[in-house]
């Protein structure tokens, strides 16, 4: 029955299997094998699911990998008893030669301080490391070598060894380089040299997400006085900011979604009350109960009626 379908519809059918399907259907005949090999079917490629180690990732890239591969996501070890890699120098340096459109590499749970961010594929739009560990200037060698020129997107969500160091060596791109996005949420090791050294020199910023971080009230005066195009401003849990900062985060002009979600956050409803007046284009507020809205309910009814186009959000 299938046998009798189109090729473009049979390879449409497969781009709806995971990895590991795709991989068993290759064993099934002939003719599956050899489509298999089709490169629609391998643009987007996420092994999240499942770990596979070093060699299983050397085989799907010799048998798959192409110049269509757009997207490729990875889980490494680092959870698991196997002490293993993913990801190899060698690796990295076969994906540029044979993947040379690759845009976004997602790296989750990964031991990278074996790996030369330099080996970087320098076509990258988007890197992700999620709960990785690197080490400290990890990314001097990527900046130095040029790798990160198209990068737009940047986030290192919870792998805490990302410090000022790294955030130092980020702004050396030439006039802050393409980069739009970054997220280093639950980095700890980010002081006020490393948020003072981002303001002054990533000024295309447009999303920013320091979640958990030890920002302060004089680290969100230098981000505010600086990156005047943030759309989205992350601050979720970031329990040492005050209404001292309030004044300043009222100062950027496009500012469409601001978090201020935490228990012990300390802003009060008169600061954000006045706050709302002068960011006409807020589109989106989220709060919660916290050591300075101790009545959310009755607090979301005054803020939200400074600005009824805005929409305030309690989850």
């Amino acid at each position: 029955m299938m046998e009798s379908l189109p090729v473009r519809a049979m390879v449409h059918i497969f781009s709806f299997l995971k990895v590991k399907e795709k991989c068993n259907a290759a064993r099934v005949c002939r003719s599956w094998y050899h489509l298999m090999r089709e490169k629609q079917l391998w643009k987007h490629v996420d092994l999240t699911p499942f770990r596979i180690n070093l060699q299983s990732t050397w085989k799907l890239i010799r048998c798959y990998f192409t110049d269509a591969l757009r997207t490729l996501h990875l889980r490494g070890f680092m959870y698991s008893v196997k002490k293993t890699e993913c990801i190899s120098n060698a690796v990295l340096n076969d994906l540029c030669e044979r993947c040379p459109n690759l845009e976004e590499l997602y790296i989750e749970d990964a031991f990278l301080t074996n790996i030369d961010s330099g080996n970087l594929p320098s076509t990258l739009k988007v890197l992700k490391l999620y709960r990785c560990v690197t080490t400290f200037g990890w990314f001097q060698s990527a900046v130095d070598q040029g790798r990160f020129g198209d990068l737009q997107v940047l986030s290192v969500e919870r792998s805490t060894r990302f410090c000022d160091e790294d955030l130092e060596h980020l702004t050396l791109l030439s006039q802050g380089g393409k980069l739009e996005s970054l997220n280093f949420g639950n980095c700890y090791r980010i002081s006020h040299k490393g948020f003072q050294s981002m303001s002054e020199n990533l000024t295309n910023l447009k999303h920013l997400n320091v979640t958990q971080t030890e920002v302060g009230d004089e680290d969100m005066h230098f981000v505010c006085r600086h990156l005047k195009k943030l759309e989205t401003l992350i601050l979720q849990d970031c329990d040492s900011l005050t209404d001292l900062c309030v004044g300043s985060l009222a100062t950027l002009p496009d500012l469409r979604h601001l978090d201020l979600r935490g228990s012990k956050m300390k802003l009060t409803k008169a600061a954000l009350v006045g706050m709302m007046g002068k960011l006409k284009g807020l589109e989106e507020l989220c709060i919660s109960p916290s050591e300075g809205l101790t009545d959310i309910d009755a607090d979301v009814e005054q803020i939200a009626g400074v600005n009824i186009k805005c929409q305030i959000i309690t989850d």
